[in-house]
Order: C-alpha cells, then sequence, then structure tokens
C-alpha cells in the first residue's frame, strides 16, 4: 500500500470512528443501546487497505459517512449495521458540471458489519482476563460493495397512457399468476363473509332489544 493510501486509511479510520460515536450520542439521548464501535471498526482498521479501489477515491475526494441500522437484520442474519459512504464532487467538478450536488449521485459505497458466533477458547486462566464470561464470541467481519446506478427512468407519458398499459396487462394471460388470484379470491371472500356476520350480529341486538 502506497503511503498516500495509508495516511488515507488512517483518516478514514478516524473518521469512520468519529461518525460511530457520534451514532451513539444519538442513541443515548433517544435511550437506545449504544453500539461497539471497537468491535465494527476493528477488521476495517486490519484490513480495509486491501480495498485498494475505494482508499484511491477517497484519498481524491472528500465524503460523508452514514451509518444506517435495521434491526431485522441484526436477528436473522448476523448483520451489525451499515455504513454508506457518499462521495464529494470537487469545487472544479461542479462548477464544470454546472451542478449543484455536492456528491455523486451515481454511485457510492456502502460497508455492512456482520459477525459470526464461536465458541471461546478464551477463559479466566488465560492472561488478561478481564471477569467476563467467555462462552463465545463474536467474530468481526466486514464487506464493502460499490454501488453503481446504470441509469434513472420516469414513465414517458400521461396517467390515461398508463391505464391503457395497465388494462393491456391485466389481459394478457401470460402476466396472471392463478396462485395469486385464487388467494385474493379467497380473502375477499373471507372479508365478505366477515362483514356478513358482523352485521347479522348488529341485527341480533337490536331485534333483541325491541
Amino acid at each position: 500500500m502506497s503511503n498516500m493510501n495509508t495516511n488515507t486509511k488512517k483518516e478514514f479510520i478516524r473518521n469512520l470512528i468519529d461518525s460511530l460515536n457520534n451514532e451513539n450520542i444519538k442513541r443515548i439521548n433517544n435511550n437506545r443501546e449504544i453500539i461497539d464501535v471497537c468491535h465494527l471498526t476493528s477488521v476495517v482498521d486490519l484490513q480495509i487497505e486491501k480495498c485498494e479501489e475505494f482508499l484511491n477515491d477517497i484519498s481524491n475526494h472528500k465524503y460523508d459517512i452514514e451509518y444506517q441500522y435495521n434491526e431485522e437484520d441484526y436477528i436473522s442474519n448476523y448483520k451489525n449495521g451499515k455504513v454508506k459512504i457518499n462521495i464529494r464532487k470537487t469545487d472544479k467538478e461542479k462548477e464544470n458540471n454546472n451542478n449543484i450536488y455536492n456528491v455523486y449521485h451515481n454511485y457510492c459505497y456502502y460497508i455492512h458489519f456482520s459477525f459470526d458466533i464461536v465458541l471461546s477458547s478464551y477463559t479466566f486462566t488465560d492472561e488478561g482476563y478481564n471477569g467476563q464470561e467467555c462462552n463465545d464470541w463474536s467474530i468481526p467481519s466486514f464487506s464493502i460493495d460499490k454501488i453503481i446506478k446504470l441509469g434513472e427512468y420516469i414513465w414517458q407519458g400521461n396517467e390515461e397512457d398508463y391505464l391503457e398499459y395497465e388494462k393491456q396487462f391485466k389481459l394478457n394471460s401470460k402476466n396472471k399468476n392463478e396462485e395469486l388470484e385464487i388467494l385474493k379470491l379467497e380473502k375477499d371472500k373471507q372479508e365478505l363473509r366477515d362483514e356478513i356476520k358482523m352485521l347479522q350480529d348488529k341485527l341480533m341486538l337490536l331485534e333483541g332489544g325491541m
């Protein structure tokens, strides 16, 4: 790794830690559980130098780091959230493109934090034991993705054009899913039964009070 990327890596890790610490301040203020910043950043610190394209990019541009978290990912997929890294345009690039946007909208990076649970071999007899239970531990890991937007397109035409397309779509038997149609029909029938029962019960109450 070049000296430039070495310095870039150190600066990025510092910015990543600061960003995650700021996230924890928000969590404390909202009475939420804080994230383990050391656990998330440790493996990034030791192995991000393998991602030369990413380091080359952030060495030439400023960037923003945004932490994102999904509770369902943590429970089912052994995820610890992710950070989105938006790359800022240089002043020259903004001037040349006459563009008011500060960041590139056609690509960005994501670092996904994850972990794996294994049985720990560290016990109370080992040097440095801190008094915590050591039945298992979470091996930190991460993956990095470059997300490239290939295009952004909008419907060409008015609402009437769309309604005509929708009509032709529904007429095409190849677009129909028989299982889905049956499920929708059964759902509608059950809702109708429930409504009829509710009205019958209401009628019985009214007749009983007469």
